[in-house]
């Protein structure tokens, strides 16, 4: 086993990788988002609180869902079929 390597199974530890890398990537995209959020915010283009409070109507809801569902089915094995 290479030193670098925390795992046994290279497999185990390609995959934990990628795991932490895309971790990584939320962090970064939740620390923009929230900066956003101030900005939006301090020039008062948004209240505070308006995403909290943000209600998607059954109509944008429904156009969501099947974009959520695909996304969902390429990431398991029914999307690798």
């Amino acid at each position: 086993m290479n030193e670098k390597e925390h795992f046994d199974d290279a497999t185990i530890h390609r995959l934990m990788g990628t795991v932490l890398a895309l971790a990584g990537e939320v962090y970064v995209l939740r620390d923009r988002v929230q900066a956003l959020e101030e900005v939006l915010e301090q020039t008062r283009i948004l209240q505070p609180g308006t995403i909290e409070r943000l209600q998607l109507s059954p109509e944008r809801q429904a156009a969501l869902d099947p974009r959520r569902e695909a996304f969902f089915a390429h990431l398991t094995a029914e999307g690798q079929r």
